[in-house]
């Protein structure tokens, strides 16, 4: 017994990490929102490349009833999410100015919108190829 416990110790000593992925989408590309700063308040994940919505206000998960994700995301973390890109707009129905990630990583944090003149101003966002 002693013995097959130090054979598989050496076996995840000597084996390659693997780079497994975030489970939050099932392995797919997806983007946490959080309403605060540095991943804080409450939070929604949207998931999958092709993903859209047109408009935030009415949109409502994990929130009150009466609340919306409408200019209330302060910060995000996007997922699995290496050659893909995600692009957030001030305005519902893909107007306005915008903030693009671009794929270039497969995990992307940024903490404080304010940094970016971002806070709370999304309305809308597409999860693209």
């Amino acid at each position: 017994m002693l013995l097959a416990i130090g054979v598989l110790g050496s076996v995840f000593v000597f084996t390659p990490a693997i780079a497994l992925a975030d489970t939050r989408c099932s392995g797919n590309p997806g983007v946490q929102l959080y309403e605060d700063i540095n991943q804080g308040g409450r939070s929604v994940t949207i998931c999958g490349v092709g993903y859209s919505r047109p408009d935030f206000s009415g949109w409502n998960e994990n929130l009150f009833l009466w609340d919306s994700w409408d200019n209330r995301v302060s910060s995000y973390q996007t997922f699995n999410f290496l050659g893909h890109n995600v692009r957030f707009w001030d305005d519902p129905k893909y107007a306005g100015r915008y903030l693009n990630t671009d794929g270039q990583y497969n995990t992307e944090t940024l903490s404080d919108l304010t940094q970016w003149n971002r806070n709370d101003s999304f309305s809308s966002v597409k999860i693209n190829l």
